[in-house]
């Protein structure tokens, strides 16, 4: 693989006692990542599409529907992204695994399409797929704006409405889609031993349009399943990943790519290779972060 020019981390900033650390799963690459200069930045939590977005100065639902707006009915008037989820119940929290530790596949798209459409069609909704990814379209629109999944992937599930008219009817239909998958549980997924799916995060909600067809995806190397289903992989000079799964995309031996961006807990920490050491702290601690708008300018500049 030749140099990349951006590099993102999805979660590779953890707390710690002294302040923040890198991820436990980016050790091998510490070494050489201390030697890199730094700019830290304010940065919103984001799901490896928005992230992409980010890049190409697309929002994530648009993104999607760059490659499955063909599919859409021409009677819808808004779309939404469907990101699946498995929970655990703690006392009178409910928590969500984390997104990279639930496998998601094309045959778990089909399965849970064919299993809700029957009762989404009485809404005037369907949930269609493009490979992995999930659109969720509506003849009516919602008036809600949910948080972005990447606010809840490991982290609790919100127990109040989102803002907006129709929230409460948003988390409404949310919780009926959690007593059909309750009910019938993907039996494909429990034969070799994967996690249940427990419900579905609607969020990214957009009025639909034609507009955003044909829009040009640079390709991206990623194992995230959403981001993976629209854009390819092949001579990427972007990488998306999360810690755990960055090892799968790169090596620690392999040549660092021109920009990384690493993120976590509201922050990002912007990366470049020097050919001079890195004098000062050697630590991971922000002293006064640029607005976020910033780093976005400096990664659509690429």
């Amino acid at each position: 693989m030749s140099q990349l020019e951006i590099l993102i981390v999805t979660d590779g900033l953890v707390p710690s006692s002294s302040g923040y650390a890198l991820h436990p799963q980016l050790d091998p690459w510490q070494k050489r990542l201390m030697r890199c200069s730094r700019s830290w930045f304010d940065a919103t939590p984001r799901t490896a599409l928005e992230w992409y977005g980010v890049i190409q100065g697309v929002n994530p639902t648009k993104l999607l529907l760059s490659v499955a707006g063909k599919t859409v009915p021409n009677d819808t008037h808004q779309v939404w992204i469907a990101s699946p989820y498995h929970a655990q119940l703690a006392r009178d929290r409910i928590l969500v695994a984390p997104d990279t530790m639930l496998p998601w596949c094309e045959e778990d798209a089909v399965w849970i399409c064919d299993l809700l459409n029957p009762l989404l069609k009485e809404e005037g909704i369907s949930l269609l797929h493009h490979k992995a990814a999930l659109l969720l379209v509506c003849e009516k629109s919602i008036d809600a704006a949910p948080d972005s999944f990447a606010a809840i992937s490991g982290k609790e599930l919100p127990n109040r409405h989102p803002e907006g008219v129709d929230g409460g009817r948003l988390m409404r239909l949310m919780a009926e889609i959690q007593m059909a998958l309750n009910l019938k549980p993907a039996e494909h997924r429990r034969a070799p031993g994967e996690a249940d799916i427990h419900g579905l995060w609607i969020w990214g909600g957009e009025q639909f349009s034609c507009d955003c067809l044909g829009i040009s995806l640079p390709a991206v190397a990623t194992r995230d399943a959403q981001l993976a289903s629209i854009v390819s992989g092949k001579d990427a000079g972007i990488a998306i990943s999360d810690a755990e799964q960055l090892p799968m995309l790169t090596q620690p031996d392999s040549q660092l790519a021109k920009q990384i961006v690493i993120t976590g807990y509201g922050l990002a920490v912007l990366l470049k290779a020097s050919m001079f050491p890195r004098f000062g702290s050697r630590g991971w601690q922000s002293k006064t972060p640029t607005p976020e708008s910033e780093l976005i300018s400096a990664l659509q500049i690429l």
